[in-house]
């Protein structure tokens, strides 16, 4: 933690729904100093408006992010155990469905799902391309492979309204 490049580290927490749950109960912010010594407490700013609750720079609906299959992975209760053991990088969007601002942020998510696959099936096919392989010579299955192991990031949406545990 000491190799941040910037003079304190914080957690934090902001509620998009608006809902004035206690979302932070378990999570306490403290600013250190560049020695990591402990500075003064400084409190939860709570009428924070300056965040950007998604990226005005995706203008696509998520309909037609899907176009090509949907790279934002759903869970359920089953698969969402497997995925966070089998990859070691798991983005999880939790969401309901009658939420305006998770509706809203959905195209975002999708989008970094498809940079995410996109990123990682260029890392594949110029290794490929740099070791001289034939595309054809492997199955989709051992593509899709080697595209996990490029990049072990898995972007996941997960509803809360129909999986709560």
């Amino acid at each position: 933690m000491m190799d941040l490049p910037c003079d304190y580290a914080t957690v934090d927490v902001y509620s998009t729904v608006g809902f004035q749950k206690n979302i932070t109960k378990d999570v306490r912010k403290f600013n250190i100093d560049e020695d990591g010594v402990l500075q003064q407490y400084e409190a939860r700013n709570w009428h924070q408006d300056d965040v950007e609750l998604w990226d005005p720079a995706v203008i696509e609906t998520v309909e037609d992010l899907h176009g090509d299959g949907e790279d934002a992975i759903s869970l359920d209760g089953d698969t969402f155990p497997y995925a966070k053991e089998e990859y070691p990088f798991l983005f999880v969007k939790f969401y309901t469905s009658n939420c305006p601002n998770c509706d809203d942020f959905a195209p975002t998510w999708e989008a970094l799902g498809e940079i995410v696959t996109d990123t990682s099936m260029h890392m594949v096919d110029d290794f490929m391309e740099e070791k001289g392989m034939d595309y054809y010579h492997y199955s989709d299955e051992e593509y899709e492979q080697a595209v996990n192991v490029m990049a072990p990031v898995l972007v996941t949406r997960l509803d809360c309204g129909a999986y709560p545990d």
